[in-house]
């Protein structure tokens, strides 16, 4: 039996017999993941190891692109992982037969919307759709709260996929993996943008308003024409008339000369109550612009938050790294893989090395330079025996 074959009965062991997380193998393959294509420097954020005199300068490179390397090739895998056990999940709902009493309650959706679902998002995975879209698909086929994966295995039961949030929690695992691989497909460029601002305007002399009022359902008040005219009509009529009135009220009972000063006073008064204003105008605007770091260098930041999510969705993700013993250097690329890799994965996942038995045995007996006086050499050792 090899090793592959093992390590899979081991897994499928696990996914029968096991309760809670469901196991998701990763199968890798190791020189591949292990040792980086030598015309990828990230995106040419790097340069060549052979152009630094310093030796020390080019290992500290050669360390950077590995890391980079590796990052790219475990988030790819767990997104495409990922993908093909949510699409197994789906074909097996499809595949349920519901009671005859479902259809007449409109309880769930036809065989034949699921499939056509089934396929649209087969397609949409292809692209690393957002999480607007997976919500989408997931309500449209009734999954939203209950989730699929609970149908990846119909005839096992686990009591941590029978959640009332199950199907957010996928949909927040497989959107954060896809919007890693949009890191690794191309360069995406995104950029956000916050804009606010305030303003107030203060007039003497007639009503009161704001410049810039806000209706109450947002944005701003929509002026009145015909109350705009009615207002201009009145400041222009009203001091001559009102005038006229005191003039005449005053002549009636005394002299006509005081008619006409208490006249031209009433006018003058009117005209300056109508015309006369003071403006005051407060002014306040903010704009903040962010440029979202789209470059690989995020992708040690967000792989331990993937796992978390993946796992929280109800995954075990174990990465398997095969074909070992085909390294050039197969004792020193271990080590520096576990070295940067260690500390990101140890939480939320599981490494499988598959290995021969002699090539077991060669690692156990080798003695890396230096590598006992190291903080974690010791643990490394002892966890290797």
């Amino acid at each position: 039996m090899g090793k592959t074959t093992m390590s899979k009965l081991v897994v499928q062991r696990l996914i029968a017999n096991d309760d809670g997380l469901i196991p998701l193998p990763l199968v890798l393959h190791g020189p591949t993941l292990l040792r980086p294509d030598g015309d990828d420097h990230g995106g040419g954020a790097e340069a060549e190891p052979t152009q630094f005199a310093d030796p020390r300068v080019s290992e500290a490179q050669q360390k950077i692109l590995l890391k980079r390397w590796v990052l790219r090739g475990l988030i790819a895998a767990l997104y495409r992982h990922l993908c093909t056990h949510f699409i197994e999940a789906w074909d097996n709902a499809c595949a349920i037969k519901r009671p005859w009493w479902h259809s007449l309650l409109g309880a769930g959706r036809p065989a034949r919307e699921l499939h056509h679902l089934r396929g649209h998002l087969d397609l949409r995975l292809d692209e690393a759709p957002n999480v607007t879209v997976l919500r989408q698909i997931w309500r449209r086929a009734g999954f939203l709260h209950g989730g699929v994966l609970p149908m990846l295995y119909p005839c096992h039961t686990r009591p941590r996929l029978r959640r009332r949030d199950q199907g957010i929690r996928e949909i927040a695992a497989l959107a954060g993996c896809a919007h890693s691989y949009l890191t690794i497909i191309g360069n995406p460029d995104e950029m956000l943008g916050n804009r606010s601002g305030s303003g107030t305007g203060v007039r003497t002399g007639g009503i009161a308003k704001p410049e810039n009022q806000e209706a109450p359902g947002g944005g701003k008040e929509r002026k009145d024409p015909v109350s705009d005219t009615a207002v201009e009509n009145i400041r222009r009529i009203g001091p001559p008339a009102l005038a006229t009135l005191a003039a005449t009220a005053i002549g009636v009972a005394n002299q006509p000369v005081w008619a006409i000063v208490i006249g031209a006073a009433v006018y003058i008064a009117g005209w300056l109550a109508a015309s006369l204003r003071r403006d005051e105008f407060a002014e306040m605007r903010r704009e903040l612009t962010v440029h979202v770091d789209w470059s690989e260098r995020r992708l040690e930041r967000e792989l331990p938050m993937l796992l978390r999510r993946v796992k929280d969705a109800g995954f075990a993700p174990i990465f398997i790294l095969d074909e070992l013993d085909k390294l050039d250097d197969d004792v020193n690329s271990l080590h520096r893989f576990i070295d940067f890799a260690k500390h990101i994965v140890r939480d939320h996942a599981a490494f499988l090395f598959l290995v021969h038995r002699d090539y077991f045995e060669r690692l156990i007996m080798a003695q890396i330079p230096g590598a006992q006086n190291k903080a974690h050499g010791k643990g490394y050792w002892r966890w290797m025996e």
